[in-house]
């Protein structure tokens, strides 16, 4: 007879994080920072963690501790509006964090927390659409990146079902005439769930332009 072990369903969310993070960062890190490209990419994208590394602390423990540590951080800044989110969308929620250092319930998103704090979930998701800009030492300034538009969008489809809204079937990053980036998202239905024209920043030096589908780019992770 084989016992079933009941999981803790923190240990299990936090698990399932950790999972996508390897998808999105890879697991042996290498390769040159966006940001930083004198420095070299940690394992699971723990390039800037907000906890040390404990002694022989091993990779994916050390990246689960950091995800823990920012699921706790947006249970002490939004309580029970977070704690009440579908599963989903706290895990989606826990990769913005470890993915930004933490962007979310900063003055920096007064409208993320507005809806976040109105349990109004997929309007929190939709505000983390334009979040996908990263530091272009060639330029000196943010830049607009088209990989991360696509870990957003994956992240936003994850929640689609749980929320009842329609999953983003296209992803277009352009430029516009006045030399600003421009991200578009758009439903199966090919109504813009988001357009929005950067007024500062330009497509990353690293970055090309383009579409997606992200329901493709999904599958592509799993495979």
């Amino acid at each position: 007879m084989v016992l079933e072990v009941e999981i803790n369903p923190l240990n299990r969310m936090l698990s399932e994080v950790v999972d996508s993070l390897a998808k999105y960062e890879g697991v042996k890190g290498g390769g040159k920072r966006i940001e930083d490209p004198s420095k070299i990419k940690a394992p699971y994208g723990a390039d800037n963690p907000p906890v040390p590394r404990l002694d022989n602390e091993q990779d994916r423990d050390y990246a689960k501790r950091i995800a823990g540590y920012f699921h706790n951080n947006l249970i002490n800044k939004f309580g029970e509006s977070y704690i009440k989110a579908p599963i989903s969308v706290q895990k989606a929620l826990v990769d913005f964090q470890y993915n930004t250092g933490g962007f979310a319930g900063t003055e920096r998103t007064p409208s993320l927390n507005r809806a976040l704090e109105n349990n109004d979930y997929s309007t929190v998701m939709k505000n983390t659409l334009d979040v996908i800009s990263a530091y272009d030492s060639k330029k000196g300034s943010d830049g607009v990146l088209l990989g991360i538009a696509k870990r957003r969008a994956i992240e936003y489809n994850n929640t689609a079902d749980d929320l009842g809204i329609p999953k983003l079937n296209l992803v277009k990053l352009e430029t516009t005439p006045q030399g600003t980036a421009r991200i578009i998202y758009k439903n199966k239905d090919n109504v813009d769930v988001l357009n929005y024209s950067f007024s500062n920043k330009g497509v990353h030096s690293q970055s090309s332009t383009g579409s997606f589908s992200p329901i493709e780019e999904s599958l592509k992770l799993t495979q």
